[in-house]
């Protein structure tokens, strides 16, 4: 009894590990994709899906200027209960697709704006 489980346990690290097996990376034309400080490609990159829980920093630079960043997690699945023990550890997934603008949107801070005179006694406009 003792052998099947095992045997069925590593049955299912097995499977964990050989579906679902990438995540893609996409960016706007001509930006390259840096994960962890190490470039990986320009425009759409293919990263291991499955794992051990962990993060990653992906940075979108177009020539040497960082234009975005954000962090990457995998996250716990359904899929990792229904593997029981080993599944806790070893099939947490990054999101199938992360897609990351070229550039960030500028926000606009009302307290960079000059001073308005906003008074009702006001007539000159």
């Amino acid at each position: 009894m003792k052998k099947l489980a095992l045997f069925t346990s590593c049955l299912l690290i097995a499977i964990s590990f050989s579906s679902c097996g990438v995540a893609l990376i996409q960016t706007d034309p001509k930006n390259d994709i840096y994960i962890n400080g190490i470039k990986k490609g320009t425009e759409q990159v293919e990263i291991k899906r499955n794992g051990i829980p962990g993060k990653r920093q992906v940075e979108i630079k177009k020539g040497n200027k960082v234009v975005n960043s954000v962090y990457i997690k995998r996250k716990i699945t359904i899929k990792s209960f229904l593997f029981g023990w080993p599944g806790l550890f070893f099939c947490w997934q990054f999101p199938k697709k992360t897609y990351l603008k070229g550039r960030k949107k500028s926000e606009e801070n009302i307290w960079s704006l000059p001073p308005q005179n906003l008074s009702i006694w006001d007539t000159k406009k």
